[in-house]
């Protein structure tokens, strides 16, 4: 579970099981179905007017819903409504500062969540499917004859984890881009920048304060005395607006090199789920950049806040999208026109056409 501070291991069986799991067959599956719950949710936005707040009714069932599919939720409405009901429970569980009330509400989520996983855990090991459960427990059942308690745990952490910071980090960093229309408009034009850019709007407000940690010895920290068990809250938005690191770290650049930064965490804490995360924010984003009018407004007087916990959290994200548009604008594609090189750009972002999709499955066997 996140903030444990015991010793991290690069080798440990939870990232052997994710490593082996994600192979790139695995890996196209699960940008398909990415693509295909982000197309699902942005479709009923195209042509919408009026004030839409997007964490609910885009970001946050996007995350939890393609999470849901990654690892196998069966979709269907009620498996999938369920499912986003313990996620967003779960995912509050990972705050290490609760009063006694909330702790007690919040491990009773865990174990909701713990159940859930098992019983599917359960149900793929006599029946493997085409989803990520399936392919954990293959992979542990090389490694370790008692793999089934390793696999609960490790999709649980990623269903704790990796919900609603994913819709949180979609809303700050559509928020950073209406607040900066240059660089709104120079994603509109270059979609080859989205995956550089999710790392720059993650570097300039992922809404992450801190991250604590307990140290597990006494030491000598400038010039002040860290006892054994103590909390330590380490600032990750501080080091992403290191001036030694980032140059100008205050000012949002979407060309920026960022390969230094923490948001992800560093070394052998670094996060398990980092590349699905940044999978469904390019997904997420490429929809907006579609179904978001040029004339849209954010309406940053109205969004609602929350300071509890280690991140500054969106409570919601209020857009004005203005007048009607059209329906039948194209689904998460663009044309992009040519490089300098002459040759076309490509939009890695670009969700493939059914026929694609089909004939890309059957060349997988699947």
């Amino acid at each position: 579970m996140p903030f444990r501070s015991t010793p991290a291991d690069p080798q440990s069986l939870g990232r052997r099981l994710v490593s082996a799991a994600l192979t790139p067959r695995a890996i196209a599956r699960v940008e398909d179905r990415t693509w295909e719950v982000t197309e699902r949710f942005a479709a009923r936005l195209r042509g919408r007017a009026g004030v839409i707040d997007l964490l609910a009714e885009f970001a946050t069932p996007v995350s939890a819903t393609a999470l849901g599919q990654i690892l196998g939720v069966p979709p269907k409405d009620a498996d999938e409504r369920r499912f986003r009901e313990l996620a967003a429970r779960a995912t509050r569980a990972v705050r290490p500062i609760l009063s006694d009330k909330q702790r007690r509400r919040m491990e009773q989520a865990s174990v909701e969540i713990a159940e859930y996983v098992r019983h599917l855990t359960e149900e793929r090991r006599s029946s493997p499917k085409q989803d990520l459960i399936s392919d954990l427990l293959g992979a542990a059942r090389r490694e370790d004859p008692g793999h089934l308690d390793d696999v609960v745990r490790v999709v649980a952490g990623l269903v704790s984890a990796g919900t609603g910071t994913t819709a949180v980090a979609f809303a700050r960093g559509l928020r950073a881009l209406l607040q900066h229309p240059d660089q709104l408009a120079l994603l509109r034009r270059e979609r080859e920048l989205l995956p550089n850019a999710v790392n720059e709007l993650l570097r300039y407000d992922s809404g992450l304060l801190v991250m604590p940690r307990y140290a597990v010895e006494r030491f000598e920290f400038r010039d002040r005395t860290i006892e054994a068990g103590q909390l330590v809250a380490l600032s990750i938005m501080g080091a992403n607006r290191d001036p030694r690191v980032f140059p100008d770290p205050d000012r949002l650049d979407l060309r920026r090199d960022t390969r230094e930064s923490l948001s992800f965490g560093y070394g052998p804490h670094y996060c398990i789920g980092a590349n699905i995360a940044r999978l469904e924010l390019r997904c997420m984003i490429a929809a907006a950049l579609d179904f978001l009018p040029l004339q849209a407004r954010l309406l940053e007087h109205e969004i609602r806040w929350s300071s509890r916990g280690m991140m500054s959290q969106l409570k919601s994200l209020p857009i004005d999208f203005g007048g009607a548009i059209a329906r039948d604008r194209p689904a998460l594609t663009r044309d992009l026109g040519t490089r300098r090189d002459g040759a076309p750009k490509t939009d890695r972002c670009s969700r493939p056409s059914t026929k694609e999709r089909i004939a890309r499955r059957q060349d997988r066997g699947g």
